[in-house]
């Protein structure tokens, strides 16, 4: 027996089980990707892998500010900046393991205002994960964008007031780090 999901006109077909229906985020580590009309959606992937031994106060600082997002009624943001190799990836990993939360990576480039419309459907608390955001977005891109935008609350603009929460409904907590 097959199952038909209509989403406007789009009709995705599923056979014998392949469907899911949940009112909760699995807690999990999830990639937002596009299909070919570029709808985006989550796609569950592996949870990264931390080495045995962790140096440099890593479990005291991510448990900090862990501490801080459970006390908080609001979205927060965590934002890590520091020359290569000295753990930003590391500790932002620790920090999303250890959420006890839905994970949401952003690892593509992709319009903000579909990131934030994706973001705005989901009621569960989670975890943004942004690594290398500088990578993604060139600044010279966010400097041309931000000033228009922000005359009519798109693009770079809205993702920037999303991630300062602005957005009162669910919290979340926003992990990123810039070179």
């Amino acid at each position: 027996m097959s199952t038909y999901v209509h989403d406007n006109k789009s009709v995705n077909v599923f056979s014998n089980g392949d469907l899911k229906i949940s009112n909760k985020l699995k807690k999990t580590f999830y990639n937002i990707v596009s299909d070919p009309k570029d709808n985006l959606y989550l796609d569950e992937i592996d949870p990264p892998k931390l080495p045995v031994d962790l140096y440099g106060g890593i479990n005291e600082r991510a448990k900090m500010v862990l501490h801080t997002f459970s006390k908080k009624k609001d979205p927060m943001g965590a934002l890590f900046i520091g020359d290569k190799g000295n753990g930003k990836t590391l500790i932002m990993n620790y920090i999303a393991l250890k959420s006890d939360l839905p994970v949401i990576c952003l690892n593509t480039a992709f319009n903000l205002n579909l990131v934030i419309d994706l973001l705005l459907k989901i009621t569960d608390d989670y975890v943004l994960y942004i690594d290398e955001f500088d990578k993604k977005y060139p600044i010279s891109d966010i400097n041309a964008d931000v000033s228009k935008d922000r005359e009519n609350g798109n693009g770079f603009y809205r993702f920037l007031s999303y991630l300062n929460g602005e957005n009162k409904g669910n919290k979340y907590l926003t992990i990123k780090y810039f070179i």
